[in-house]
This record gives structure tokens, sequence and C-alpha cells, in this order.
């Protein structure tokens, strides 16, 4: 079950990210892509990916805490740091961005020169609400926070470095390798982490 989970969040994180642009305008490109008529549908599938690898997906009011603060947290785009990686790569010190239009507002001057910094504290709080959400229940889910900020710098600091090998995967999938990665190391990260605190 849990390689199921690790292969969904990876499906899960290219859909959020922009879709499938292989598969057109198809009734399955649109289901994951969040498409009309299926706007919240990657982003609720997700966060129950995250619940069940936590292992929380058939608790209830908990499951849906759980999912509705990874659709918050996930939400926002940040996509700044990602391409000053891309152009410079995964250096922990950069230049700033040459264009402040593409700085976020949570941007100071330490995450304008740090992306891979930048990039842990967007992981971490993609997984926040989780956490503020699931403390009502007696629970502390620090997991996805944790694995995203791990899973985020490491998969586009092994993405600029992998583009130099050209590699052999259809192009229209090298936009979203990133995220499609990003999504199975964090899941993996995930599945890890049960397992360990199941043994305790």
């Amino acid at each position: 079950m849990a390689l199921v989970l690790i292969f969904i969040s990876a499906i899960l994180d290219r859909a959020r990210g922009g879709g499938f642009i292989e598969l057109g305008n198809s009734l399955p490109a649109r289901l994951l892509s969040g498409k009309r008529p299926f706007p919240p549908t990657p982003h609720i599938l997700y966060g129950w990916a995250v619940a069940a690898l936590c292992s929380y997906g058939w608790d209830g009011w908990l499951t849906a805490a759980i999912i509705l603060g990874w659709v918050i947290g996930e939400r926002p785009g940040w996509g700044a740091p990602i391409g000053q990686i891309r152009r410079g790569g995964p250096r922990w010190t950069l230049p700033p961005d040459p264009n402040p239009e593409r700085y976020q507002l949570w941007f100071g001057d330490f995450m304008h020169r740090h992306p891979l910094a930048a990039l842990a504290f967007r992981g971490a709080f993609w997984g926040l609400p989780v956490l503020l959400l699931a403390l009502p229940f007696g629970v502390v889910v620090w997991e996805p926070a944790a694995a995203m900020a791990v899973a985020m710098p490491v998969v586009e600091a092994a993405y600029f470095w992998l583009q130099r090998y050209d590699p052999p995967w259809p192009r229209s999938w090298r936009g979203g390798w990133n995220e499609f990665y990003r999504g199975g190391l964090f899941g993996t990260l995930l599945a890890v982490e049960s397992a360990l605190e199941s043994l305790q």
C-alpha cells in the first residue's frame, strides 16, 4: 500500500503543479489537472494521500483536517527560488534574482540569496497548516512539513545536475520532472517516517 501511495503522491504533485500536457484536454487530463469541472480534485486527493501515508487515511474529521491543511499549504506557487537554482545551480548562496517582480511577499534578503533555504522554508510551510489543524485532535502531524522541507530543495538541486545529461524522457515531461520526483521523494520520506514510528 505504501508504494501505491508514494506513486500517487508523485502523480498528484505533478498534477497540482501544472497538470499533464501529454493528455491534452481529455477527461483524465482535466481530472488530474484540476480543470473544470474538477478544480479541487488533485489537491484533495494529494491531501488524502498525505493523511494515509501518515497513517490517518481513515480517521474521519482528523483525515478531513489533514486534507484541508495540505490544500491550504500547498496552494501557493512560489516558483522564484526554483528559477534561481535553475539559472545559477544549487549553490548555497546565489546573487539575488535580477527580476524583483518574481519575488514573493515572504522573501527577505536572506531568502533572495539562499534559494535552497527558501525552498526548505517553502516545503515546511506546505505542512504547517496540517500540523496546526491536527492539533485540536490531540495529534502532532509534523511529518509532512519535515518531509517536504527535505524533498523540495533536494529534488531541485538534483534536477539542475541531471539536466546536463539530456535524459531521454519526452520533452513534455521535462518541465514536470521536478514535481513528479519531488512528490515521489516526499511520499517515500513520509512512508519511512511512519514505518519508524510504528516500530517504537
